[in-house]
């Protein structure tokens, strides 16, 4: 299912009109994919050769690497050191020291600390950056909502 790209350190997300004609699509595709399995029905993933492929070529580097992309984050001066990036991290990977966040290398890349209020704060430097990509931020969430994800 097609969605707006919200990985910032990969996508650029579409804004006005054409994010919501993805989001129209993708909720009618939710509604048809709910209406299947709401029935039972066995539906295998598509296309499978191909999805085996990819993992077995790009999940072993990935995930041995995956916790130290953090390494490549920094935090630009419009910084305000409110602590939010820090709280809303659902694995507790930030601490808050003189005012700045420091990264603990456990990330799960979920962007939560890139695209939520911060916007802009926090960049990384892998694929390019963030800097010039607009950043869509988490679609019905709060601040409230992702603390309370993170047990906060």
């Amino acid at each position: 299912m097609k969605m707006p790209g919200n990985s910032p350190p990969v996508s650029r997300p579409p804004a006005g009109e054409a994010r919501d004609r993805i989001l129209a699509a993708a909720g009618a595709r939710l509604a048809e994919i709910a209406g299947i399995t709401g029935k039972g029905a066995d539906v295998p993933p598509w296309p499978v050769p191909v999805s085996t492929l990819i993992r077995r070529v790009f999940s072993g580097p990935f995930s041995r690497s995956v916790h130290e992309i953090d390494r490549t984050f920094s935090v630009s001066g419009a910084c305000i050191s409110c602590g939010t990036c820090a709280e809303v991290c659902p694995v507790k990977n930030k601490v808050i020291e003189q005012g700045r966040p420091l990264w603990q290398h456990r990330c799960k890349p979920c962007c939560a600390c890139l695209t939520l209020r911060m916007a802009g704060t926090i960049q990384p430097a892998v694929m390019r950056g963030t800097k010039e990509r607009g950043r869509k931020p988490h679609h019905g969430l709060e601040v409230d909502d992702l603390k309370a994800l993170a047990g906060k």
